[in-house]
């Protein structure tokens, strides 16, 4: 059992890393095209778009790594972080189509990458609001089947709505169908972020209290992440680095 646990982590931490660098050449390809376009303007406007999303797949890395190196496989945190955070990296599906583009091709099936993109927003804050649930301590017997509904829904609404509402970008709230999966989003965010809140006040311990502060910043740099402005982007940033920090220091701690 301990063997397949390690396998599955393993594996996740593999894929995030495939999707980091793929991610990276694909944002290189952006901002070359960019810059030979509209110069250090277009230059400028691309990185602010798309480095947060770099910093967040690369900080998010780290605490799974630790949990293979600290050998913590089995602990609750190991049971809630790879799944996170390597459904989250899938939130940078978004440059794929750029970087395509840039490159001179035509997109094939935009409405695959669509529904990608609703799924990655939708999943990975249905998969917060359930690790929340998860250490405050909901029980882990039917943690699997919990986290197969919370994404099943997630990809439903993902398929059912229309692909006439995208306007180009799933982070700016226009009217119609796009803004009501974006609200949500928020509001499976906003409860998660309760629930840690509770969580803390719950059990103050030191190790709680900053576990629960961490996964507040990490999921709010996640989610601005994907707005395209200045104020957006760095506090992104800003967020994603201690919260790293934290999680790394304290992956797999008990209690």
């Amino acid at each position: 059992m301990q063997n397949q646990n390690r396998k599955t982590i393993v594996s996740l931490l593999v894929v995030q890393i495939a999707i980091t660098l793929l991610y990276s050449f694909a944002l290189i390809e952006v901002l070359l095209f960019s810059y030979n376009q509209e110069g250090w303007i277009g230059l400028q406007s691309n990185l602010l778009d798309y480095l947060p999303h770099l910093v967040v797949l690369i900080c998010s890395l780290w605490p799974q790594a630790a949990l293979i190196f600290k050998h913590k496989l089995h602990s609750q945190d190991g049971e809630i972080m790879p799944m996170l955070f390597t459904f989250s990296a899938m939130q940078a599906s978004l440059i794929v189509v750029d970087a395509v583009e840039a490159m001179g091709y035509i997109f094939v099936y935009p409405e695959a990458l669509l529904v990608i993109q609703r799924f990655s927003l939708l999943g990975t804050a249905a998969l917060f609001l359930l690790s929340s649930l998860r250490y405050y301590g909901f029980s882990s017997s039917n943690i699997g089947m919990y986290t197969f509904l919370f994404l099943a829904v997630s990809l439903l609404i993902s398929a059912m709505v229309p692909f006439s509402s995208y306007h180009g970008r799933m982070s700016t709230m226009t009217p119609g169908y796009e803004m009501y999966v974006q609200l949500v989003v928020i509001v499976l965010y906003a409860v998660a972020i309760i629930t840690f809140i509770m969580t803390a006040v719950k059990d103050k311990t030191s190790l709680n209290v900053k576990r629960s502060i961490a996964f507040i910043m990490m999921g709010i740099s996640i989610y601005l992440a994907y707005f395209n402005h200045i104020y957006t982007a760095a506090t992104s940033i800003v967020l994603a680095l201690p919260a790293t920090v934290i999680l790394v220091l304290n992956a797999g701690d008990s209690l």
